[in-house]
């Protein structure tokens, strides 16, 4: 709950109705330097439609935004 709070106090723009524990456990991994391409699947994109959060956050750590689990397959497969 510590990253929670931290991520929803850095992104102002973050509207309160999305599911911010799952973003900010998403920005925690992607925080560990694992290196190498990610993405997050969901089937709530309008959750994630914020281009701060979608462009900035995301993208801006090699990380996609994608909104079916077959594209997520998909992507895992073409990149491992």
């Amino acid at each position: 709950m510590l990253a929670f709070s931290c991520w929803q106090r850095s992104i102002p723009t973050f509207p309160e109705s999305n599911p911010s524990p799952v973003y900010a456990s998403v920005m925690t991994d992607l925080g560990r330097g694992a290196g190498g391409p990610g993405c997050f699947v969901t089937r709530n994109p309008q959750d994630f439609a914020n281009p701060d959060v979608r462009d900035v956050a995301l993208a801006g750590r090699g990380c996609r935004l994608l909104i079916r689990f077959a594209d997520g397959l998909d992507y895992v497969r073409a990149n491992s």
